[in-house]
């Protein structure tokens, strides 16, 4: 199934009560317009059950940031901020209470835990690549009060120089 623009997403007739569900979402990108995030996997969790009213889910979107050069490509010692974001709620019960990143420098033969430092809602890690890589992948869970949360991982996120 392809998709122009954002998808519109809908749910009816669901049990009265609370259920686990999941929503995955795919995408690749063609190597000819971009190197980079050549693929993409995000896989949210929540609990939902029937509701009165139409009601958004709080899913978590994750925010990357870190120091790239206009080719894409990140110093071999560079720091990677993710900052969640809850889209849908505001209340503090639905907020992000844990986060993990894993990073691979093969393209996903192998993870590494990177520990994190949170400050403001923003994690940080220092990517140490080793002289080999020439791409850092990156997989990042998130974990909310609610008991939802989230597991993307991004393949070839940004190169290295």
């Amino acid at each position: 199934m392809q998709f122009e623009g954002w998808p519109e997403l809908f749910a009816g007739e669901l049990a009265p009560e609370k259920l686990p569900y999941r929503l995955v979402v795919e995408t690749e990108t063609k190597p000819e317009y971009s190197p980079y995030s050549s693929t993409t996997r995000t896989d949210w969790s929540f609990l939902s059950g029937a509701v009165p009213d139409v009601q958004a889910i709080p899913l978590v979107q994750l925010d990357y940031e870190t120091d790239v050069d206009l080719a894409g490509r990140a110093p071999r010692r560079s720091d990677l901020a993710i900052t969640p974001v809850v889209v849908g709620s505001a209340a503090a019960r639905d907020g992000v209470s844990s986060l993990g990143l894993e990073v691979s420098y093969d393209d996903g033969r192998t993870w590494q835990r990177q520990g994190l430092k949170e400050r403001r809602g923003t994690w940080t890690a220092s990517v140490n690549a080793p002289s080999q890589a020439e791409y850092v992948s990156i997989r990042v869970t998130a974990a909310q009060r609610n008991g939802g949360g989230v597991t993307q991982t991004v393949m070839r996120a940004f190169g290295l120089r």
